[in-house]
């Protein structure tokens, strides 16, 4: 389990780094899903990085393959990668994010170190 958390907190970093104006949001995808495939966990990441914040629950901008939205100022979302090992364990990390003029604001500052819940 601490192997595959290393590389999810990598992977999920990774995810916050390519935020920017002008990329799409399947290479925000694409930055979290690298690294965990890049680790033999690629069929245990089941789900789309994340997703958008604002008046629904769930909305555009949608972080998966194939959608080739362009990221703009002011829009907020998740990255919230996951590994998923069917009948050992389960884990992501989430935070929530905005594009800025120039990069990425992470409204997330807590610790991100691995707990482990019964």
């Amino acid at each position: 389990m601490s192997e595959a958390f290393d590389v999810l907190f990598a992977a999920q970093a990774a995810g916050v780094e390519a935020v920017r104006p002008g990329v799409t949001c399947e290479s925000i995808d694409h930055a979290t899903r690298s690294p965990i495939a890049a680790a033999g966990f690629g069929q245990n990441f089941i789900h789309r990085t994340g997703h958008g914040i604002g008046l629904a629950t769930h909305e555009e901008p949608y972080s998966v393959k194939g959608n080739d939205l362009l990221l703009e100022a002011s829009m907020s979302f998740s990255i919230e990668p996951g590994i998923y090992v069917p009948g050992q364990f389960g884990m992501r990390i989430e935070d929530i994010v905005a594009v800025t003029n120039d990069g990425v604001e992470n409204f997330n500052n807590s610790d991100h170190t691995m707990g482990i819940v019964d």
